[in-house]
């Protein structure tokens, strides 16, 4: 479960470089005691030269930190 939040910045140092600011806030789930086990916030940025690509580089740099959130919550390594 969660929420995602973007915004959108140019890089006045580099012309025409978008960055996107990705937040997340994530909550894990018992299913069988419908309680939250876990929660947390990522945020990343990622760069691209429209927003578009900027936000698909931010999820990618966000895929390491929520693989690592899952298998915390889900109490593997």
């Amino acid at each position: 479960l969660g929420t995602a939040n973007v915004s959108y910045s140019k890089n006045g140092a580099l012309e025409g470089v978008r960055t996107a600011n990705l937040d997340l806030r994530i909550k894990a789930l018992n299913v069988a005691s419908q309680s939250v086990v876990d929660g947390a916030t990522i945020q990343v940025a990622g760069a691209g030269f429209n927003e578009g690509a900027a936000l698909d580089n931010a999820i990618v740099h966000a895929e390491p930190q929520l693989a690592s959130f899952a298998r915390t919550a889900l109490g593997g390594n």
